[in-house]
């Protein structure tokens, strides 16, 4: 009875641990996601004011957003 208690327990633990981690990504992917709109949002406003915006910063940024998911 008691190795099954803490089989349980065991089991409990790691689904614990796996939910913690999960929400992580979650909360990571979910900014990612902001960024890429920020970022988006940026390159739209400074193209429809007929502004010039650094191409370079932009490619920065795209190359930051890829390199999370890694």
């Amino acid at each position: 009875m008691k190795e099954s208690l803490r089989a349980h327990e065991a089991a409990m633990e790691a689904k614990e641990r796996e939910r913690v981690m999960l929400l992580r990504e979650k909360y990571q992917m979910l900014a990612v996601k902001e960024a890429e709109k920020k970022s988006v949002a940026d390159f739209l406003e400074a193209d429809s004011n007929n502004q010039n915006f650094d191409e370079k910063a932009m490619m920065e940024d795209i190359v930051a957003l890829m390199s999370c998911f890694e």
